[in-house]
Order: C-alpha cells, then structure tokens, then sequence
C-alpha cells in the first residue's frame, strides 16, 4: 500500500494546514486519545474513512499497519506522523518504523432521519446524531505521513474492509535534500546583506523551463541555506546589491554595487553551473562578490501608448535570464537604472488590447546611458487555420478516459495555447488563440509579441496531426515570430484515427507478498508516460492510472516507450536522448498503428524514481 503524502516546497506553508503542533508529539497523542475514546474505539485506532455502498461489518475493526522507511538509506523512520486528510486522528510510528491503525466498528444501527420538528431543541438533537452516526461510520480512503526533514512524496492507500495481515507495507519518505554556502563581501558599513534566489529545471510536456524556488537572505555572517529542495538541478545566483553608506551617501557620486554572481562565478543566467541534487544531499556553495562601478541608464521610449506602464526586463546581451534590474518611469517615459560595465539587451513590453513592445542592445562602458531611444512596435495578430480529417463513420462526441480531456463534447473542441520558448521562468507567458470552439475551421491569435514560442495543443475526441508555418514543424520546432507581421496562416491538421491504450500499473515485488494478493492494492497516484522512441512520427503524452488502472485513447501513430513512475516527473527530460539511455532497459516499447486498440496483457511495472 502507499499513502498520499503532503508536499510542499514550503514547510511553514505544509504546516499551517495541521490543528495542533507537530513537535508537541504529547499533544498529537492526548488528542488522538480523546478523539478515539469518543468513538469508542481502543486507545491505539486513530483514523477511519467512508467506502461508499458498502454494508457496515459488525463487531469487527479495520487494521492498518506498516513501516515508514528513509527512501534513500531505507532505514526505518521513528516518530514519523501517520493521519487523516482531515487531521483528527494520527498515529506516530514507533523506533522501528512501525505504526499500526486499529479501527472501531461501526454503527450497525439505520442512519438516522432527521424528522420535522418545530422544536429547535429537537432538531438540534437530530442533528447531534446524525452527526455522531456519520463519524462512527466514516472510512477515509487516503492517508498522509510526513515529519521533519522529509519530503512527503505523493502516495496512496486505499482503505479496506476486515483488511488482512498488512505487516508488509511499506511506505517511503524522501529526505529532504540541503544547499548550504556562503557569500564573501566586503565588510563595510552600510552594505546591506543581499538575497540568493534558487531555479529548478522542469519539463512541461516535455519542454525545459526554469522555475524561480525561493529566495532567502543571506545572514550577517554571510552564510544561507536552502532546505526542503527534492532531488532535481538548480541554478543559483546573487541578486544585485547596492553600496549606499548613510548618512553621507549622495546620489550624484560614483555609485557601486555588487552584480549578479551565478554559481559558481558566471555573468549570466546560461553560462551557470546547474547543480545536480540528489535526495538528501547536501550541497555547499562559496560565492564572492566583486565590487563594481555602477552607472545611471536612462532610454526614452518613443511612443505614447506605455501610459498604464510597462513591463522591462535586462540581461546581458545574447543571454537571457533573471539577476539585472531596471525599471520604468512613467512620469519621464523612460527606462531608468543602474548597471555596470558591459553589454546588455533591454526589453521593454505593454500587454492589452494595443500591445506593444521593443528590444535594444546597448552598452555601458565606464559613464552614463544617455540619449538612447527604444521604439515600440505594435504586436501582430496570428490565424491558425485548421483541417479536419475526421472518419466518416466515427462518432461526434468522445468521452472522457484520461485527465485533462474534456469529457464528454464535441471532438471538434480544440484548445491551442503559446508558451514562451525561453528557457528561464520569468519570461514565461501564455498565449490563447480566440475563437468558435464547436465547428470553427479558424483560431486566432492577438497580441503576439516577438519571440520564441511552442504551440500545445489540448483536444478532445482526435489529435494533430501536423502543424506548420512557413516551412517549419511546429510540433517539434518553437514558432519564431519577428517584428515584421505576417499575413500567412498556421496549417494545423487534425486527425480522429489516434490508437487506444489500456492497461495497469503494479508495484515491483507485490507478487511475492504473503496473504491475499488483493490485500496490497495496485498504486492508484502513478503517472504513465509515453514518450516517442528515436525518430518516430509519435507525440509526447502522459495520463494518470486510476486505481492502479489507466486508459488513453487518440494517441499519434508511432512507437513509444511506456515508463510508470509512482510521482509526477517534472524534473526529467523526457525528450532528451542522452537522459533516456538510463530507461532503455524499463518499461515497454510499444508500435502503434492508426485506429489500433491495445490491452496490454503484462501490468507495467512502476520504475524506480530517478
């Protein structure tokens, strides 16, 4: 069995959602005591949850036990916190690992019916035992466990009857993984201590991107700590700090300050060294920090149309990425700041129904930016022109088998979307085209500013078949839009003769178990991948199993290789050759032919976590 476990990036976010505190373990026990004495069960049965339809037993307790385990080391984890979603009941594992969830019977009597009454009393009361009735009779489904310095992966066990023997479950907690370091400055009145902000890379259907994490100040004594990290890469830098000495600072001397320092001493966000953190590591980090001239910028925007403001973003020029700051002055209309020597790339933007936006190059070398101007170019508008080539004798509607269809609607709902290519998270916007979503043969696309972008798709009842612009594949090369417009459409063909996948999803080892081989039900919260093998016409997808089961149906012909994991994999680069060898041995391959249905016989196997 496995628990749904509570994650969070944030511990003082996860906490907030508990009723009492969890380092008072004394507390957690009284209370659970005084909760499960009022329902009549022994001093050790803490949680129950409801199963719908099913027939009350009577006189007879639900048992749950197991162990929690380290991931990593897998030793047992003492005085982990074992409850309910609802936290009420919990139970703490013992030295051992051990814990052990002992159910009351529940209330063989018919469920009350509130009757009418004028006396509040009476209703009152009817109420009161319809309350205790429910309580009596409820049988969560899911379970959580976390404790400090752990991750709660995403686990789930589902709650059943008279249950057997469950002394061999075992539930997972993934240490929390550290980076640790220290910052070296000058130390000199009136410099302030900075900030450190750390990126995760994650892959969204299968596109990198870079996540801002968290950002943390650095201590007087130069030292910073990130915790509460998973295993994952991360890039880390120094946010600018600027040198002010009150009270004898004056604006108009030479200012100085600290530039953005990218692990481990890069100028940019590109050329960082990513860090690979596996769980439970501790990494350290020494930065120092270079004391630098700083100079006034200041870049009018000619055009008039940045009176509600304007969103600017800087970098070093050719690359891309957050650390360098300048802002806008809508009483002057320009961009105004502060930098150091060297090239950098300013991008100005305005978003709304009259868009517009502009980039320049320029440099700063040893004095004041002055008497440079960025005009803003209007934003383009994009048709995308879609064909159906749908089977004559197919039905209209589709219904839903996987997460994120869209039920049961029409299969000529299509949903396409833009999203930024850049690589780094700040810049990430979205982008939805406007039209009919029942019959309509056009979408389009307003306000498109220049840039990179990767068209999704989202569509229910069929799949793209194609998609292209001036040449290119779209569905395997981002969209390149220039300053200039364009008058040609995007052709996007879409095609109903997609493949169909079922099949199950089962733990490594279950079948060695002893008892019942249904006593260890199958796991519920696995994510099913199909990713394109070599170069194979097929399209990256992924679906949720339910109850250890999952289904797909318009899958793009091709050959894929199917790979179950028991948690979401945000931080693994699915599309990347090098990073798949290491799952040439897992999972199944798989050819699949237009309109081919597919059962799979062998239930795949869930592969271990990265």
């Amino acid at each position: 069995m496995r628990f749904l476990g509570l994650c969070s990036a944030n511990r003082k976010v996860a906490w907030r959602t508990f009723a009492w505190n969890f380092s008072c373990a004394a507390g957690v026990v009284v209370l659970s005591l005084m909760l499960t004495a009022q329902l009549g069960a022994r001093p050790q049965a803490q949680a129950i949850g409801m199963q719908g339809g099913q027939a009350p037993s009577s006189g007879e307790s639900d048992v749950v036990q197991g162990t929690v385990i380290n991931r990593v080391t897998r030793e047992p984890v003492a005085r982990a916190l074992v409850y309910t979603p609802d936290n009420r009941f919990a139970v703490l594992t013992d030295d051992r690992g051990h814990f052990e969830l002992n159910f009351p019977p529940r209330d063989t009597t018919p469920r009350p019916s509130p009757k009418p009454s004028d006396d509040p009393e009476q209703v009152r009361a009817q109420q009161r035992a319809m309350q205790i009735w429910m309580l009596r009779n409820m049988r969560f489904e899911n379970f959580s466990v976390k404790k400090p310095g752990y991750l709660a992966l995403d686990h789930e066990i589902r709650s059943t009857s008279g249950a057997v023997s469950m002394a061999a479950m075992i539930v997972e907690l993934e240490p929390e993984a550290h980076i640790v370091g220290h910052v070296q400055m000058p130390d000199m009145d009136g410099v302030e201590r900075g900030q450190i902000q750390i990126y995760r890379q994650e892959f969204q259907e299968g596109q990198p991107s870079w996540r801002m994490v968290d950002t943390v100040r650095i201590r007087a004594t130069g030292e910073f700590r990130f915790a509460d990290l998973p295993a994952g890469t991360y890039k880390l830098f120094t946010t600018e700090q600027m040198e002010r000495v009150p009270p004898i600072f004056n604006p108009r001397s030479q200012m100085f300050g600290y530039p953005p320092v990218y692990f481990p001493n890069s100028r940019d966000f590109a050329s960082a060294t990513p860090i690979r953190l596996a769980a439970g590591a501790t990494f350290e980090v020494n930065i120092s920090l270079l004391r630098r001239e700083y100079y006034p910028v200041k870049i009018s925007i000619s055009s008039g149309a940045v009176a509600a403001g304007a969103a600017v973003v800087v970098y070093p020029q050719g690359h891309p990425g957050p650390g360098y700051e300048l802002g806008f002055d809508p009483s002057e209309e320009a961009v105004r700041g502060f930098l150091p020597d060297g090239n950098y790339t300013v991008r100005v933007s305005t978003r709304g129904p009259e868009g517009s936006s502009g980039t320049l190059n320029f440099t700063v070398r040893g004095g004041p930016v002055e008497g440079l101007a960025l005009a803003l170019i209007a934003h383009i508008a994009l048709n995308v022109n879609l064909k159906r080539e749908f089977q004559p004798d197919s039905s209209n509607v589709e219904e839903q088998n996987s997460i994120g269809d869209f039920g049961s609607r029409s299969k000529n709902r299509i949903a396409i979307s833009l999203a930024f290519a850049d690589d780094f998270g700040n810049s990430r916007t979205d982008y939805t085209g406007q039209g009919s979503e029942s019959e309509q043969s056009q979408q389009t696309f307003r306000d498109i500013s220049p840039g990179n972008y990767w068209m999704r798709f989202r569509m229910s009842g069929g799949y793209v078949a194609s998609a292209s612009w001036g040449g290119t594949d779209l569905l395997r090369h981002p969209l390149v839009v220039g300053t200039d417009g364009t008058s040609t459409p995007i052709e996007v063909v879409l095609r109903d003769d997609g493949a169909e996948v079922s099949g199950m999803v089962r733990e490594p080892g279950r079948e060695n178990l002893p008892g019942k081989k249904d006593a260890a039900p199958r796991p519920s919260n696995a994510t099913v991948y199909f990713v394109p093998v070599g170069d194979s016409d097929g399209q990256f997808r992924e679906v949720r199993a339910m109850n250890g089961q999952f289904g797909l149906s318009q899958i793009p012909p091709g050959t894929y290789r199917l790979l179950a994991f028991a948690n979401e994999q945000k931080g693994l680069d699915f599309l990347n050759p090098v990073e798949m060898r290491k799952f040439e041995s897992k999972g199944l391959v798989l050819s699949l032919a237009p309109n081919q249905h597919e059962n799979l016989q062998a239930p795949l196997t869930l592969v271990d976590e990265p």
